[in-house]
């Protein structure tokens, strides 16, 4: 497999994360408006985490359908021109997500766990729904981010092959 078939292949894998990330926050907002309208206070609390989870959702999988397409055809077209070049700018793009991806599992699993100790030190509902989503807003980050660095990681291996 060439280089353009290897990017294309992450692309395409890119996109439908992202498509995936869309449809999850649609099927959220059922749950969101349910949670809305209840009376209890502790899923109260948990409306404000949905809400940005499916904001974060739709923003970042937009931004990925907008963006991955263009950034496809751009390395593509650099890369009839000067293949070298386009492999370094690819390398140093990708190393430079492995080194953010990295950084935001940490990040994200730290908030995790802090707002589930945060949950036991809560003493009101409110504020114990709040944690709890919070906590799975987190924890679902945490899952978005090693999905597409789990494909990075991949992608690295295989970009490696055409860099040596």
């Amino acid at each position: 497999m060439d280089f353009l078939q290897q990017l294309q292949h992450f692309t395409k894998g890119e996109i439908q994360q992202g498509k995936w990330m869309i449809g999850i926050a649609v099927v959220l907002f059922p749950f969101a408006v349910f949670l809305f309208k209840t009376n209890l206070s502790l899923q109260k609390g948990i409306v404000i985490p949905v809400c940005l989870l499916m904001l974060i959702s739709i923003a970042y999988g937009g931004y990925v359908l907008y963006s991955k397409p263009g950034h496809f055809m751009k390395t593509e077209k650099q890369y009839h021109y000067n293949p070298k070049q386009a492999l370094d700018s690819e390398w140093q793009k990708a190393k430079s997500d492995d080194k953010s991806y990295r950084i935001l599992k940490y990040v994200w699993g730290f908030c995790t766990i802090v707002f589930i100790i945060l949950y036991f030190v809560f003493t009101k509902d409110y504020y114990k729904g709040l944690s709890i989503g919070f906590a799975g807003l987190f924890f679902a980050l945490l899952l978005i981010d090693s999905f597409f660095h789990q494909r990075l990681n991949m992608y690295i291996e295989n970009l490696q092959k055409f860099i040596n």
